[in-house]
């Protein structure tokens, strides 16, 4: 690792929680850091597992249907598990229509 005390720390892992923080505030805005750190440490008794468990368990809430789980994976970089993690992300985001939900994300965010 070197003297690089940044190399010691998994800065994906951060921005990982902070983007799976962003669009759950999105749809809960009253949600605070103390509230999702409850989340997440409840999700899973795997550690490494708790981001994508709340993901999906979100996911269930919000589109009522079944899907693929998001795949775990404990790397950086441009890896399967990291992709597949921001791609369902992505899905929940507020802007994006959903059929069969009764709710306009689009106009709580003015978009």
């Amino acid at each position: 690792m070197g003297g690089n005390p940044i190399a010691n720390h998994s800065m994906f892992k951060l921005t990982d929680y902070l983007a799976l923080g962003a669009t759950l505030e999105k749809l809960a805005p009253t949600l605070t850091f103390s509230q999702l750190n409850t989340l997440v440490q409840a999700a899973s008794n795997d550690m490494e597992a708790s981001l994508e468990s709340v993901l999906d368990a979100v996911r269930r809430i919000v589109t009522g249907t079944d899907f693929p789980i998001t795949r775990v994976g404990d790397v950086g970089g441009n890896a399967l598990s990291r992709a597949d993690f921001h791609s369902h992300l992505a899905e929940l985001h507020p802007c994006r229509p959903r059929q069969g939900w009764p709710h306009r994300y689009a106009d709580v965010d003015g978009h």
